[in-house]
């Protein structure tokens, strides 16, 4: 009898966790065709009832627009937090200014008296400006920049343990919790590994080229002056000066459930508060990523080809407000002999692998983005912005 009372209790335990996966709904909300232009994931909104082509930049804490921008649509200047500063990746900063639009229309929503940070950089030619985690950050957004679209999902009933990534079947589907999450995400950051080092890497989309901090460089052993080490070219954030950028051998690049062996890693004097690394829109593109508010976690699986674009030269402003979650403080590389490294990997070398065992449209009161509320302000306040 206490075999079958144990037995029963099991079964409904099971049958209750079943249901209740049942219960998940992960409904779409809206969908929106995204563009590349070059290395920069665009969209099409509407500001003031003119189209305006926006970078979509998930390492901006707020969407923002170049003075030229603001001027073609009549944008107002709106007030801004007093006293309060936004941080370029090289650390440079400035006092934040806004603009306000009357009217700003994106992913099938309409908005009235919308405010934009105005920044001298953003975008430029026939972009305006970008869209960041203001209009993203509420909700579990899908980034399928290979296949030319975002996705806003509403989740209903879904647990901590359910597998989002609704697209991952028969694939290696990665799952990172994201650092220090707030209630409505504002960066999006995750642990990866340099080397056997553990960094942190900034989710930024709106950046054409993923990039490492030279001191992370440094920690894992890496010297700029190297004779393997070789130079990139320039790139350049939101303020400041433009930073040289250089590519540098390593064994070994892993994040999540992907492992790249014997690759180079482009890397500058990023100067970066909270991490170490941004993964730009050459990773978005080789990926399918899911960063979901309601798990504060990011899914991704792997589309394909060359994780990061070694190819390529930065072009000025791509990293823009994209790489806004601020990163790991610029330093001298680390001292001492590095250990012998394997040779300077091959074009194809940058393809990962696997590591390991294998593996309702948002309304008006929840997404509003005009708000300079004190909440928001000091919610702000506390992510560095932009390149």
């Amino acid at each position: 009898m206490k075999k079958l009372s144990v037995a029963l209790v099991t079964l409904v335990a099971a049958g209750l966790a079943g249901a209740a996966q049942a219960e998940c709904k992960f409904q779409k909300i809206a969908e929106v065709p995204v563009t590349m232009d070059g290395m920069r994931p665009t969209i099409t909104a509407q500001i003031n009832g003119q189209d305006a082509h926006l970078t979509v930049s998930t390492g901006s804490f707020f969407s923002g627009v170049n003075p030229e921008a603001a001027a073609k649509y009549g944008m107002k200047r709106a007030a801004a937090p007093v006293g309060m500063e936004v941080r370029g990746i090289g650390g440079a900063t400035r006092s934040i200014q806004a603009v306000s639009a009357e009217s700003f229309s994106f992913a099938g929503m309409g908005f009235h008296h919308t405010e934009f940070l105005l920044a001298d950089r953003l975008g430029g030619g026939p972009i305006a400006g970008d869209v960041g985690e203001n209009l993203m950050g509420p909700f579990d957004v899908e980034y399928d920049f290979a296949h030319g679209v975002m996705r806003y999902f509403k989740p209903e009933g879904c647990g901590y343990d359910t597998n989002l990534a609704y697209w991952s079947q028969g694939l290696a589907v990665s799952r990172l919790s994201l650092i220090e999450p707030t209630t409505i995400l504002t960066k999006v950051i995750a642990n990866a590994k340099v080397d056997g080092h553990t960094i942190r890497v900034s989710f930024s989309s709106g950046g054409g080229l993923s990039i490492l901090s030279r001191a992370a460089a440094g920690r894992a052993g890496i010297k700029i002056n190297d004779a393997d080490v070789t130079r990139a070219g320039v790139t350049y954030g939101m303020y400041g000066k433009g930073l040289e950028a250089f590519l540098a051998p390593f064994a070994s690049f892993a994040i999540g459930e992907e492992e790249i062996k014997n690759t180079r890693l482009r890397v500058a004097d990023l100067d970066l508060p909270n991490a170490d690394m941004v993964l730009a829109a050459d990773f978005f593109l080789s990926h399918r990523i899911l960063i979901s508010n309601s798990q504060k976690r990011v899914y991704f699986t792997y589309n394909g080809g060359p994780v990061f674009r070694l190819d390529q030269a930065p072009t000025p402003a791509t990293t823009a407000v994209a790489a806004a979650a601020s990163e790991a403080p610029g330093g001298s590389p680390g001292v001492g002999a590095r250990p012998p490294r394997p040779a300077p990997s091959s074009p194809g070398a940058g393809r990962r692998r696997r590591r390991g065992a294998s593996s309702s449209r948002p309304s008006p009161t929840t997404a509003r983005p005009s708000s300079w509320s004190p909440t928001t302000a000091r919610t702000i306040a506390r992510a560095p912005c932009c390149a």
